[in-house]
């Protein structure tokens, strides 16, 4: 019997709680965040044009979703043949670092830098090689 009571108070609850107003603030606050634009970090298969970002509609309620809204190719050096692979986006939405794996043999630049803060317009800041951390972590701790 005690089962029974402890399962209508939880039923009870959810319903409450689901039709309130701040569950359903809450919920349209959620909705009006989901992400508007996808960013694809991708390479010509031939490796003879530089790599890209293109930026897509993913906006699943406009009559342009799934649309390419731009691409921006990858200024030289090292513009092509980085095998793009590997994306991350600040937490403020507003860079967009993508990664290659095969731009360290070529002696490129490995990650590269977008301004995506207006996705309509990516524009390229800069790039960078990073740092061999695992390589020096092993060489303080001595286990080489």
């Amino acid at each position: 019997m005690r089962k029974v009571y402890i399962a209508a108070v939880l039923i009870s609850s959810a319903a409450i709680l689901l039709s309130s107003p701040l569950f359903r603030e809450v919920t349209a606050a959620h909705d009006e965040d989901k992400e508007q634009h996808l960013f694809v970090w991708a390479g010509d298969q031939a490796r003879a044009n530089a790599d890209f970002l293109a930026v897509i509609n993913f906006d699943q309620h406009s009559k342009h979703y799934g649309d390419v809204i731009t691409t921006f190719p990858l200024p030289n050096p090292g513009a092509s043949g980085n095998e793009p692979h590997h994306v991350g986006l600040s937490a403020d939405g507003n860079v967009l670092a993508a990664g290659g794996l095969l731009s360290v043999l070529k002696g490129q630049n490995e990650i590269f830098f977008f301004d995506v803060s207006n996705p309509n317009r990516p524009r390229f800041l800069s790039s960078a090689n990073p740092l061999r951390t695992s390589f020096r972590l092993s060489r303080m701790e001595g286990s080489w």
